[in-house]
């Protein structure tokens, strides 16, 4: 009985952490859109540059998404065992 109790409250704290990884992906996009409106005022050399490094912040976003994501799978291979 404690191990199935000890079980459901980690799959909950698991939700938890996949609701915070949204959020933090609506933010990223919400930045976006503000480089963008700044881009149409300044040259073209420019643009590229930022676009540039919206994109790298993107790929360690995404990175560290997934690294929690396999985190979280490795947890649960543990409770099994």
């Amino acid at each position: 009985l404690q191990q199935q109790q000890q079980q459901q409250q980690q799959q909950q704290q698991q939700q938890q952490q996949q609701q915070q990884q949204q959020q933090q992906q609506q933010q990223q996009q919400q930045q976006q859109q503000q480089q963008q409106q700044q881009q149409q005022q300044q040259h073209p050399v420019q643009q590229q540059q930022q676009q540039q490094q919206q994109q790298q912040q993107q790929l360690a976003a995404q990175q560290l998404v997934f690294q929690q994501q396999l985190l979280q799978m490795q947890q649960l291979q543990q409770q099994q065992h």
